[in-house]
């Protein structure tokens, strides 16, 4: 099966995916801030159980967000990347 190329990224693209590399970073390090505070300092105040799936759902979100800022990673926009659609993220420049 032959898989449909996507055109070279134009300025808009470049800039949006550049924006939503940014943001995936940011977004990233308050995950990872948030579970290490989660464990340091509120965690001794959870009982057992509850204190387990609150550091399971912030775990989750910290792992989506890393695998999100990967897929980011991947698109080379400044090089006129084409990669398959399946691989791109969604792009809404506005």
């Amino acid at each position: 099966m032959q898989t449909a190329m996507r055109p070279s990224f134009d300025s808009r693209e470049r800039e949006a995916i550049a924006a939503q590399r940014i943001a995936c970073s940011v977004l990233l390090h308050g995950c990872e801030v948030a579970l290490t505070r989660f464990r340091l300092l509120q965690g001794e105040c959870w009982s057992g159980a509850e204190k387990a799936r609150v550091e399971a759902i912030l775990a989750g979100i910290l792992s989506s967000w890393q695998e999100t800022l990967e897929i980011l990673e991947t698109v080379c926009p400044e090089r006129g990347d084409s990669r398959p659609r399946e691989v791109l993220p969604a792009i809404n420049p506005r």
